[in-house]
């Protein structure tokens, strides 16, 4: 359901699946993205597909819980906005280690790179920001750290308005 204007992103659940994805995909480019998306799965496979379409979300922070980063310690890094800064080696994220769900050190670098994207065209647009504390509180961090060690997950996630959600595992 697509009313309201609601971006999505399509994508196929398999892990090791090489296929296309299309992010924010409006109401009238719906059709034409997941055609693209399938036929680009049945390029190298034959069998149907379980397609996942997400509710896209604008992030005040995006990041990662990485549970077995060493044999004790969890890991949790975010940036604020969009992860390409991370993903691209262009940015220092937030920097939590947690031992037994509690976190024992952090680092919040003083500056960042913020990628957010343009509402009216989709375009990336990045803007130097200062940060001067910590953006989650520890019992946040050490919550959702927690959640994902007890599925034995690591996971990529997105933080808007108080909540984190988990956009890919």
């Amino acid at each position: 359901n697509q009313r309201e204007s609601q971006r999505v992103s399509i994508r196929i659940s398999e892990n090791e699946n090489l296929a296309e994805y299309k992010l924010n995909v409006g109401a009238s480019g719906l059709e034409e993205a997941l055609r693209q998306v399938l036929a680009s799965y049945f390029e190298q496979n034959s069998q149907a597909p379980a397609v996942i379409f997400q509710k896209m979300i604008e992030p005040e922070y995006s990041g990662a819980v990485i549970t077995n980063y060493t044999r004790r310690h969890a890991l949790v890094e975010a940036v604020e906005g969009l992860g390409h800064s991370v993903e691209e080696g262009s940015n220092v994220p937030e920097f939590y280690l947690l031992e037994n769900s509690s976190v024992k050190e952090k680092r919040v670098p003083e500056k960042q790179v913020k990628v957010s994207r343009n509402p009216m065209n989709g375009q990336r647009r990045n803007r130097k920001v200062s940060n001067s504390s910590q953006s989650f509180q520890d019992s946040e961090v050490e919550d959702l750290a927690r959640k994902a060690s007890r599925e034995k997950l690591s996971v990529k996630f997105v933080y808007k308005r108080g909540s984190f959600y988990a956009v890919d595992a």
